[in-house]
């Protein structure tokens, strides 16, 4: 589960342009929120890590509203399906 309060760091994915989010807290990197796809995603949107180490972190978005409403699809990824979310402005 994923608590507290981190410092946000928006980047982009090199691939394709997709929005990246990292977590930083005392300027180390804790979570890499998000994850790239093959799928090209609108700017307003982000592929979120919810697996693994990042168990929670839809929750967190949420709760921290960073994100907002439901999700919009979900990409299955290998063994996972990755969630897409509108991200708040």
């Amino acid at each position: 589960m994923i608590e507290g309060k981190y410092e946000l760091v928006w980047s982009r994915y090199s691939s394709n342009n997709n929005k990246a989010l990292q977590l930083y807290k005392n300027k180390e990197l804790y979570y890499v929120a998000t994850v790239n796809t093959d799928k090209k995603l609108p700017d307003n949107q982000i592929a979120i890590k919810n697996y693994s180490e990042n168990e929670g972190m839809v929750e967190w978005l949420l709760k921290n509203k960073i994100i907002k409403g439901d999700c919009i699809i979900n990409i299955s990824s290998g063994y996972v399906e990755i969630p897409v979310y509108e991200v708040v402005e």
